[in-house]
């Protein structure tokens, strides 16, 4: 694993998740976080990297790659009305203080017209690249200095409905 990642890992008895004591934050520039020899079962969360970038006056985009592994020893259906395994993730957004600034839902920019499907997330690592706008007004405060990225959420319709919160990553506004 690389020196200062963290990785989210949860079973379903037990969900967990957050920093290891220390607060270890990685930089944007970090290497991709490395996995760690699994030998639990569960589900691993972890935000890879992220780029912020503002979309006129009004809006920031987050771009974030995401990786999502499966050690429960068999794939796991996630219940979504939309398009993923990734559906039932969320962006949080801190200062450097650790105040929350803004959180937003993957699902949140989408229309949710559709069913309800089975998506299937198989064992090992699966990655995504997910984007999250959000409303430039809730990061006024941050302008122009750096804020902290965490992935949040969970695997709904299976018993993994909280994953915890990932690894924070450091990125400028």
């Amino acid at each position: 694993m690389a020196a200062g990642a963290c990785v989210v890992s949860c079973s379903p008895a037990s969900p967990s998740g957050g920093e290891p004591p220390g607060g270890s934050k990685p930089p944007i520039s970090a290497p991709p976080v490395q996995a760690a020899a699994s030998t639990q079962t569960g589900v691993e969360l972890r935000l890879l990297s992220v780029t912020s970038q503002a979309v006129g006056s009004n809006l920031v985009t987050f771009n974030c790659e995401v990786e999502l592994e499966n050690n429960s020893g068999k794939p796991l259906d996630v219940v979504s009305n939309f398009t993923s395994p990734f559906d039932g993730l969320t962006l949080v957004v801190l200062s450097r203080d650790g105040k929350e600034l803004a959180r937003q839902n993957y699902t949140f920019h989408q229309s949710p017209q559709a069913e309800n499907r089975q998506f299937a997330l198989n064992i090992g690592r699966t990655q995504a690249k997910l984007t999250f706008p959000i409303d430039a007004q809730s990061l006024n405060e941050a302008r122009g200095s750096q804020v902290q990225v965490q992935i949040a959420g969970g695997l709904p319709g299976t018993a993994y409905t909280s994953l915890g919160t990932s690894n924070t990553v450091t990125v400028g506004l």
